[in-house]
């Protein structure tokens, strides 16, 4: 699946994406500019409907958004963040550091004891047979 972990400064993932059960490289967040204001994004689980999600938010933000079936998206705006769910719920997310996808519990333990987010993604890779590749960084 994967690791995002967010530490309130820094949205870090692992590269591995899964395709027909092959594992290979690829960018899991994203830092874009929607109607002036910043947003960090972040997929974890379906990477089409990840990618399909990406595309309509450059265009569209938070307007009408799409389906996504079997993944989950967390978006992070300046002040605030969310966590986007395939059933169409968008959650505010109230708490830092953060962390999802099958890492992420190894990621949030990382920095709940003082890790930075990208720190904690290369411990979940250590840790999680479907994170690794390398990692990515976003920052505001």
């Amino acid at each position: 699946m994967t690791t995002l972990a967010w530490s309130g400064v820094t949205l870090a993932s692992d590269r591995q994406i899964t395709d027909n059960g092959r594992p290979i490289v690829g960018t899991k967040i994203w830092r874009i500019e929607v109607k002036g204001k910043v947003y960090l994004l972040g997929c974890c689980g379906g990477y089409g409907a990840a990618l399909k999600f990406v595309k309509h938010f450059k265009k569209n933000g938070f307007t009408k958004l799409p389906e996504i079936s079997g993944a989950s998206i967390l978006i992070v705006g300046e002040d605030e963040a969310w966590s986007y769910e395939e059933d169409g719920s968008l959650s505010p997310m109230n708490e830092t550091p953060w962390a999802i996808g099958s890492g992420g519990d190894y990621a949030l333990g990382a920095m709940k004891a003082g890790a930075t987010a990208e720190e904690a993604v290369a411990i979940a890779i250590e840790l999680d047979i479907n994170s690794g590749f390398g990692i990515d960084t976003v920052e505001f």
